[in-house]
């Protein structure tokens, strides 16, 4: 079954992408509940398109691969 659940749908969730020299960091909302390492979809708002982001720690999620703008 799945992990301890560290983020549920509907709750914030900060976005961070980057690396080490350059990152940035803002608020979505989970589309989806998640454990801790799972990839879930994540949304600025309800209009806006899901993307898909891992959950690296509780309330704060990665978008995998997103380093470079």
């Amino acid at each position: 079954g799945a992990g301890h659940l560290v983020t549920k749908r509907g709750a914030p969730a900060h976005l961070a992408a980057g690396n080490g020299n350059f990152s940035v960091s803002r608020i979505m909302i989970a589309d989806e509940d998640g454990a801790l390492g799972e990839t879930i979809r994540v949304r600025e708002d309800r209009k806006s398109t899901p993307v898909l982001a891992q959950i690296v720690e509780p309330g704060i999620v990665r978008i995998p691969g997103f380093n470079n703008f």
